[in-house]
């Protein structure tokens, strides 16, 4: 036996997962015991043991991780199983058919395994990808790489492979550059398509003599900005004399021949000005465009300067006063004939382009009703004018207020002044408050006839309010109608009234004729009833 006077320890040798060897110290210590023989469980401390009696109860019912013992009623773990293999847990057994060399828990990727690399134990599927110089396969698989987005663009740094497969930003320090983005002037390569500045490069000339003009025959500067002493144009011909750019007058040369190749092209338009091309003579004047003031032939130049009075407004005055080159635009107005001179001309008038519309014309332009003349020979006729009662239009509303032409206006008509309004039937001018009804037959002991009533055959001739009514005999002779009675009838001053109930105006009958005597609105008469009288 084992003095209980005595620590005993137990000393247990594990060999990691990875291989690395771990020793974990067990202490059983009896009694706290010196020589002197105290108790094992007087003074010493428990080491965290399990406390046993057999082996299956300290049995964790795992395999792979070692057959755990009962020793001095304490439980230890025994040994790790499967170094170097693959240990089963479900089948309780190691499986040395494809080895785990560097213990990383993954089987060799030659034997049928995923572990890419059986001697590092840290690269295996289990790990996690990483952005590295060496294009290190951390994972064990070629399709990913580890990301690293330093500028925060979110595009990976290129510098990030596993194998061919990258990441895309070709510069991860700015963020101004990756793929997608728009080249722009500034010394980078934007687009990161290997590139730098491509079609975003400016072309400068040199401009030596500073007139702004650059070089015509200088080879150009590509850069994004312009470098000391150059232009973005090409068009100086002569860069050596400021005097000679595009933009310089082009000097007449009096003594320049046109083809002399010694004449100067000031403006560098491929020309230059020889003397027969001068405008004129130095000190020639000539007066300006509007009559007032003159211009003077420039020296050098051969033209005429400025006038020595200033442009004017435009008046309408025959005078070109602005000096466009167009005489009194925008001051002209159109005029129209207005022939009465009431302001208003008629549909269709005369137009002509004045100064001023008058004597006779006006600005109105008659293309709406309230601006037509219905009659531009009389000032008193025009729209707006004061309607009279008679037969004219005066207002050109297109009605007359006496359409019958009897003397007498309808009732109620909208004029003044004129004829009285007082026809009942303004469409007839046999029946208005003029009519002489001595000239009918009446009914005996009826003089206005009808009782006062209307009837079929009774009319109110004399728009008194009272009808008349016509009588079938004695017959009128055409004494009685003036000569104008043939048979039959009834007749009046204009003609006579025939059986109105059988016979239309125009039409013989063996009773009764209307004759010709009948004029136009004047042979038919509405009667109360609706029928059509012939008179």
């Amino acid at each position: 036996g084992v003095s209980a006077s005595r620590p005993t320890c137990y000393v247990r040798a594990m060999v990691g997962t990875r291989g690395w060897l771990a020793v974990m110290l067990f202490v059983s210590v009896a009694c706290g015991g010196d020589d002197d023989g105290g108790s094992s469980d007087a003074g010493g401390g428990d080491t965290g043991a399990s406390a046993c009696s057999t082996d299956s109860d300290c049995s964790d019912g795992l395999f792979c991780n070692g057959l755990e013992r009962c020793a001095m009623s304490r439980c230890v773990a025994g040994p790790v199983p499967c170094e170097g293999m693959i240990c089963l847990e479900a089948e309780a057994r190691c499986d040395d058919s494809c080895p785990d060399a560097d213990g990383d828990g993954y089987r060799d990727a030659a034997c049928g395994g995923t572990d890419c690399d059986d001697a590092d134990d840290t690269r295996s599927p289990g790990v996690t990808e990483v952005c590295d110089v060496d294009d290190r396969d951390e994972d064990c698989d070629p399709g990913t790489f580890g990301v690293r987005d330093a500028d925060g663009d979110g595009y990976p740094d290129a510098a990030c492979c596993n194998g061919a497969n990258c990441g895309s930003d070709c510069d991860d320090a700015f963020a101004g550059a990756h793929p997608g983005l728009a080249e722009t002037c500034d010394a980078a390569d934007n687009d990161c398509d290997g590139t730098v500045d491509e079609t975003v490069l400016r072309s400068f000339y040199p401009d030596v003599d500073g007139d702004l003009a650059g070089d015509a025959l200088a080879s150009p500067v590509l850069a994004c900005n312009p470098p000391p002493d150059h232009v973005e144009n090409d068009a100086d011909c002569d860069d050596g004399d400021a005097a000679i750019n595009p933009t310089a007058q082009e000097v007449c040369e009096a003594g320049c021949d046109p083809g002399d190749t010694d004449c100067v092209d000031e403006n560098c338009d491929g020309a230059s000005l020889s003397g027969d091309e001068c405008e004129c003579t130095v000190g020639e004047t000539t007066s300006c465009c509007s009559g007032r003031g003159t211009r003077t032939c420039e020296a050098g130049t051969g033209t005429f300067g400025a006038c020595s009075v200033m442009p004017v407004a435009e008046a309408c005055n025959g005078i070109d006063d602005d000096c466009d080159g167009t005489v009194d635009e925008d001051a002209v107005h159109t005029c129209y004939l207005d022939e009465d001179r009431d302001g208003l001309a008629a549909a269709g008038a005369e137009t002509s382009e004045r100064c001023v519309c008058e004597n006779g014309w006006t600005e109105r332009a008659p293309t709406s009703p309230s601006y037509v003349d219905c009659n531009d020979a009389d000032p008193e006729i025009f729209p707006g004018a004061t309607e009279v009662c008679d037969t004219v239009d005066s207002n050109c509303d297109g009605v007359v207020e006496d359409k019958d032409r009897d003397g007498y206006a309808a009732i109620g008509a909208d004029c003044f002044g004129g004829v009285p309004r007082t026809d009942c039937n303004d469409f007839d001018r046999n029946q208005s408050p003029g009519i002489d009804l001595s000239i009918f037959y009446l009914t005996p002991g009826d003089p206005r006839g009808c009782g006062g009533a209307s009837g079929v055959d009774c009319w109110d001739l004399d728009c008194s309010g009272r009808v008349v009514k016509s009588l079938r005999t004695p017959p009128p002779t055409e004494a009685d109608c003036g000569g104008l009675c043939a048979a039959q009838g009834y007749c009046r001053a204009q003609g006579f009234i025939a059986d109105w109930e059988t016979i239309p105006c125009g039409a013989s009958s063996p009773v009764a004729y209307c004759g010709t005597a009948c004029g136009p609105g004047e042979c038919q008469y509405r009667v109360l009833s609706g029928s059509m009288g012939c008179r």
